[in-house]
């Protein structure tokens, strides 16, 4: 089965972020979007995998971003919606950070 990276959603992963389960704040803002599960494994794709490793936030964000916005998933975002997504990235990430992730094979 191939997985999807949990951070940019487009590229196929290629290792895994192990933290505890349950410890992730949710970045859902919408009650119709669904639930997010936080089983404590996050894949990461190539592009994805050094910046976790190096925990590098901004440019995380950044990456993330831009991949949703080239993508389609993000056409075009208000400053305000964009401001907003970048801050509950950022949120998730330093819990994600501060947790300590541990790199896996997948």
């Amino acid at each position: 089965m191939i997985m999807d990276c949990d951070f940019c959603v487009f590229n196929e992963a290629t290792s895994v972020f192990v933290i505890s389960m349950g410890i992730l704040p949710s970045i859902r803002t919408d009650p119709a979007q669904p639930v997010e599960l936080d089983d404590g494994r996050w894949n990461s794709c190539e592009g994805c995998e050094p910046l976790v490793e190096q925990r590098a936030k901004a440019k995380l964000v950044a990456r993330v971003v831009s991949v949703f916005r080239k993508s389609g998933m993000l056409p075009s975002p208000t400053p305000g919606e964009l401001a907003a997504i970048k801050f509950n990235l950022d949120r998730k990430y330093t819990a994600l950070f501060d947790a300590d992730p541990v790199k896996r094979p997948i």
